[in-house]
């Protein structure tokens, strides 16, 4: 439900933790795109991987669409973690919903950017806080056309549309999925290697501690 990838400064980064630990699964196991709501505004990736991102017919890592502006009593969100437009960068002192402390985090990423973007980050292809939906054409195993109809000021318009194309054969191995990543970003790590990174630089905040399994009822 919430999204791994917003540059909106409600709930950014909050499943921050999830993102750390099963990125690496998906962009292995081929997905290509994901859909999430909860932040009340719209906003389309490109394909990105760790923050990074991916060029769209070479790339292997998913990318992410933000629908979540289908309507709500808190009303449209439309402050970004940065600019153009009202912006304000979440303090990074605060703790995700694993207890841990985001700064640092942030900081055990094996890219280690910034904790917000100094302008629209690279990633996000397209982001407007509107009132809209969406739907997504499927035609054929390897093809499919993503578009968004928004409706602001009570205008319905066709306002974004992206063909989408399955990955190269060349995702199918780490070697190839690494190459896909570019070579500023070096070698793609493991989704266990990055969370393993995470844990080591990122201890609990303040009175969170690990709790161990409930036993089953026999």
């Amino acid at each position: 439900h919430a999204p791994w990838y917003s540059s909106y400064a409600s709930h950014y980064r909050e499943v921050e933790c999830m993102r750390l630990e099963l990125e690496g699964l998906l962009e292995a196991g081929g997905v290509d795109a994901v859909f999430s709501g909860h932040v009340h505004a719209y906003e389309r990736t490109t394909r990105v991987l760790d923050r990074v991102p991916q060029p769209d017919a070479a790339g292997c890592a998913p990318r992410y669409v933000v629908a979540g502006d289908g309507g709500n009593l808190e009303r449209l969100y439309t402050v970004f973690t940065s600019g153009p437009g009202p912006a304000l960068c979440p303090d990074p002192a605060g703790s995700d919903e694993c207890g841990r402390d985001q700064a640092a985090a942030a900081a055990a990423e094996p890219t280690a950017p910034p904790f917000c973007d100094a302008s629209q980050p690279p990633w996000s292809a397209l982001r407007q806080p509107a009132y809209g939906f969406g739907t997504l054409d499927i035609l054929s195993p390897t093809r499919a056309v993503w578009s968004w109809y928004s409706n602001l000021d009570g205008k319905l318009e066709r306002a974004d549309v992206a063909e989408w194309g399955g990955r190269s054969e060349a995702c199918a191995t780490p070697a190839g999925r690494a190459a896909a990543a570019g070579p500023s970003a070096g070698p793609v790590p493991s989704a266990k290697e990055v969370a393993d990174a995470a844990r080591a630089k990122a201890p609990p905040a303040a009175g969170f501690a690990p709790q161990p399994p409930a036993e089953l009822p026999s």
